[in-house]
């Protein structure tokens, strides 16, 4: 029950979007998405809620970068784009 919580931090595990879609059943239940609101520091890392936390970038990301990786990684799983 409940949903899969994954963060974003340049401290997780490196794994791009579209890879981590690739490896979890889309639909089972669902995913919340906790995006840090600076470029800089960790805020992710230090949640105890936080279940996986992924570092899609070599660089640290806006948050409005990440949010649109997001989305445009679930549209082109979804197949909408």
């Amino acid at each position: 029950m409940g949903c899969l919580k994954i963060g974003t931090s340049t401290q997780g595990r490196n794994m791009t979007f579209d890879d981590y879609f690739e490896s979890i059943e889309l639909g089972e239940k669902p995913i919340a998405f906790v995006i840090g609101g600076v470029s800089v520091g960790n805020p992710c890392m230090g949640l105890d809620y936080i279940e996986d936390c992924l570092c899609i970038s070599n660089y640290p990301l806006s948050a409005a970068c990440v949010c649109s990786k997001l989305c445009f990684a679930l549209e082109k799983r979804w197949g909408v784009f």
